[in-house]
């Protein structure tokens, strides 16, 4: 059997399922108990980006026989995940619907699935009851063609983040989205949008950077001194007002690309966080400002090295009123 099944039977082409949008603690381990929990037995073969070692965002569930694979599909397409607020994102693999035509899964299981007419749209400042459910459905409402949407959340208190992203296949609703979607109700709170670019060789783990351009559609009059040094790739994360664990900053900052760095000074209430690359640092200051961690709201600047030295241990900057 391939790395990653688990022996459960022979891989049948036919009976293998895509299970995409996964977050990055969603390991093999994980994936096949709930599947079992669920009564299904089946493999799961999961994918990792051959470039940087991390694991995809997606993975192939293989089950016994086509009609128990049909059944599942049909089952759990679209609804919760149980224990979390994820939603089930499955499809055939690629050319294993039975009679149909290549669908959206992967052909090949080492390249990360890229639909060229997949348009994605970072969503942000969502209120706290913004689920999953009630994202996708508010924007489907207005733009058919949107298939995907996911809010981000601590995995550690299931806690929103604030912020999420929505994928549609159609363009042309794709640049109305972008227009007619600022400042729309959803919940408690009016969401902003932005585009999103893909990342190249190397990003964080969902395959894409939030919004283009330092600040999106935000960008402050005055950009603070780190924005104009591109070798400041630290943030400073300000407003904790209970302490929070290097996990819980990891996962709070890992979509927007890759760490290498964190420190929390004890009993100061704040902590730094530093990227590999200045870009991201300046989305994630963009897009995280004013978000929820456990229960702190944080507030987000650019830290200052000493003497051009290593950013984490840096000094916040704050820009003049």
């Amino acid at each position: 059997p391939a790395a990653g099944a688990s022996p459960v039977a022979e891989s049948n082409p036919k009976a293998t399922l895509w299970m995409g949008d996964l977050e990055p603690w969603m390991d093999q381990n994980y994936l096949r108990t709930t599947w079992y929990n669920m009564g299904e037995q089946v493999n799961v073969k999961t994918i990792f980006n051959r470039s940087t070692g991390t694991p995809a965002n997606y993975c192939f569930i293989e089950f016994p026989e086509v009609n128990a694979c049909s059944k599942a599909l049909a089952t759990y397409n679209g609804t919760y995940i149980p224990a979390t607020q994820k939603i089930f994102r499955l499809n055939w693999a690629t050319g294993n619907q039975p009679g149909g035509s290549p669908t959206a899964g992967p052909v090949d299981a080492h390249v990360a699935p890229e639909k060229p007419t997949d348009f994605p749209i970072f969503v942000g400042d969502l209120a706290p009851e913004v689920n999953d459910y009630l994202l996708l459905t508010t924007i489907q409402a207005r733009f058919p063609s949107c298939h995907t949407a996911n809010v981000k959340v601590d995995t550690r208190t299931g806690v929103s983040r604030g912020y999420g992203f929505a994928r549609l296949t159609d363009e042309g609703e794709y640049q109305r989205a972008l227009i007619e979607l600022g400042g729309l109700q959803i919940g408690s709170r009016a969401i902003r949008v932005s585009t999103v670019t893909p990342s190249a060789r190397r990003g964080p783990p969902n395959g894409y950077y939030p919004p283009a351009g330092p600040y999106g559609h935000y960008q402050a009059q005055g950009m603070p001194n780190g924005a104009m040094d591109p070798s400041n790739t630290t943030v400073f994360v300000g407003g904790l007002v209970q302490p929070v664990t290097e996990n819980d900053l990891r996962q709070h900052f890992q979509s927007f690309g890759v760490i290498t760095h964190i420190k929390i000074p004890q009993g100061k209430g704040c902590a730094f966080v530093q990227f590999q690359q200045h870009p991201q640092a300046e989305m994630a200051i963009a897009q995280l400002n004013g978000t929820q961690l456990a229960s702190s709201t944080i507030r987000l600047s650019w830290g200052r090295g000493h003497n051009g030295n290593h950013n984490a241990g840096a000094q916040p900057y704050h820009p003049h009123p």
